[in-house]
């Protein structure tokens, strides 16, 4: 039978609050500290009582409930980047950075002229053509193509 949890997750400059069923898998509070925090699931390392939360059992580790990580009520976990945010961090911050280039090119648009927006288009794709992403970064490279989308949407 599950219950009711309320666990505190804390690290990276960030304390958050969860009221959550003991039936919640971890990818879904993953997906939640995420909605409030930006730091993507599959960047994400949580540890409770000094042991990774994920990985207490030997089945799909995101798909396991807290119940099942033994999380407790009143609980509280650690935040904390995983191995894989090491390997892909210059490039998911490069990434990050040119979106927001992205987003205040978008709310001036209006305001310049089709030139000059071209021309600020083509150097926003060059800078994400220069991100280097290895072939097993595969969030990165979707989120690359995304972000080319949306620059090259501005210029229509």
């Amino acid at each position: 039978m599950s219950e009711m949890l309320t666990i505190r997750v804390s690290g990276l400059g960030h304390t958050l609050n969860f009221g959550l069923d003991s039936s919640t898998k971890v990818k879904d509070l993953k997906e939640s500290i995420y909605n409030k925090t930006n730091i993507p699931p599959q960047y994400q390392r949580l540890l409770a009582r000094g042991t990774q939360l994920d990985v207490r059992t030997n089945t799909d580790t995101d798909n396991i409930t807290l119940e099942e990580a033994s999380v407790k009520n009143r609980q509280k976990i650690m935040l904390m980047h995983n191995a894989r945010y090491a390997q892909e961090k210059e490039s998911y911050e490069k990434l990050i950075e040119i979106e927001k280039e992205i987003e205040e090119l978008n709310e001036k648009s209006s305001e310049l002229a089709e030139k000059v927006k071209s021309e600020l288009v083509t150097r926003i794709c060059c800078k994400l053509d220069e991100v280097e992403l290895n072939r097993e970064f595969v969030e990165l490279r979707a989120k690359r193509k995304e972000l080319i989308q949306k620059a090259e949407d501005i210029d229509k």
